[in-house]
Order: C-alpha cells, then structure tokens, then sequence
C-alpha cells in the first residue's frame, strides 16, 4: 500500500512544490539569456571583426585613388574599430557573468551592452556602405580604362 495515501498532503508541501517550480522556471530564463547572450557575443565578434577587416583592407586600397575624400571614412573606422573592442570585452563580461551564476535573474542583466551592440553593428553598416561607394567608383573607372586600351590597342596595331 506504499503508493496509496491515507492522509492527505498538507497544503504548505504543494506550495514548496509550486516555490521550487517557479524557481526552475526562472532558472530556465537565466540559461536563454546565457543562450542569448553568447549568440550575440559570437556574432559580434565574428561578424563585426570581419566586416572591421574587409573595410580597413578596403581603405587601404582605395588611398592612393581617393586619400583626401576618405578622411572621414578613416576616422571612423579607427573610432569604431576601438569601440568594438570594448563592446566585445562588455559582452565577454557579461557572458562569463551570466554563465557563472552571477546573473541570478533577468533584471540584472545589463541591457545598455546589448543596445551598444546593436548601435555599433548598424553604424558598421553605415561605414561599409560609405566606403563600398568609393569601391565602386574604383571599379568603375578601372572598367573604363581597361575598355579604353582595348579600343586603343587594335587601332594601334593597325597603324604599325
């Protein structure tokens, strides 16, 4: 008769019950926002270091054709590149916070660190923009001037 219950269970036991279970229930939330967190933290850093990347390369070759119009560009891309550092390392933080049970519920979590994120992820996008612009400027008179000595060279050798 182990299974039967001759007495009934007080009512306090099913309201530990009910604690303990909204507790795990919260508990849950800390490991989305852990998930969440370190998504982001893996996107930014990949993502925006690459893109960081491409657009200093992309400066780099762009200097000699166009040094005094991106002046602005360059400026830029050094103030984001140093404020991507220190997002990355507030991510980090955050990260190793919410993962080292420091975070015990989702109103510690500091949100301002994901907004920065954001922010930066949209004013890198504003940047690439600005400089892929210049690129194809670049592309496109490189273009000209290749059709350009292509019309040069049959009527060149026609002459000789």
């Amino acid at each position: 008769m182990r299974g039967a219950q001759i007495f009934p269970e007080p009512k306090e036991v099913q309201e530990i019950r009910d604690i303990i279970a909204r507790h795990r229930e919260r508990i849950s939330n800390i490991n989305i926002v852990v998930s969440i967190v370190r998504s982001l933290a893996d996107y930014f850093n990949n993502f925006v270091r690459r893109e960081l990347s491409d657009i200093r390369k992309q400066l780099i070759i762009l200097e000699p054709w166009f040094e005094l119009e991106l002046k602005d560009e360059e400026e830029r891309l050094k103030k984001l590149e140093g404020e991507f550092e220190d997002i990355r390392s507030k991510l980090n933080s955050l990260l190793n916070d919410a993962e080292g049970g420091r975070i015990k519920n989702l109103e510690e979590v500091d949100l301002s660190i994901i907004t920065e994120a954001f922010r930066l992820v949209s004013d890198v996008e504003k940047l690439w923009g600005d400089v892929e612009r210049w690129s194809r400027v670049l592309l496109r008179q490189a273009e000209t001037l290749r059709r350009w000595l292509q019309e040069m060279l049959p009527s060149q050798e026609k002459a000789s």
